[in-house]
């Protein structure tokens, strides 16, 4: 059963998606701006991030956008 998971995880990974996701968790302007503008990476496509799962206590995988990655961090931080 996981094996049918982490193929289908390989198979929609997109690693330029994924420094998205971390410049928004990391509050790096700079570094989002630089990997939107030159590689051309867009800001409403998901990819995945592994963190609890909503209204949860497990933790998973779970396929977010940039925008919503800042969202959570920034609630996280009050």
């Amino acid at each position: 059963m996981c094996s049918g998971l982490k193929v289908n995880m390989e198979a929609r990974y997109q690693p330029n998606l994924s420094k998205l996701l971390e410049f928004s968790a990391t509050d790096d302007v700079s570094g989002f701006i630089s990997e939107v503008e030159e590689k051309g990476c867009d800001v409403n496509e998901m990819s995945y991030w592994y963190g609890r799962r909503v209204g949860s206590r497990k933790m998973g995988f779970e396929e977010r956008t940039p925008i919503l990655i800042a969202a959570i961090m920034e609630a996280s931080r009050f």
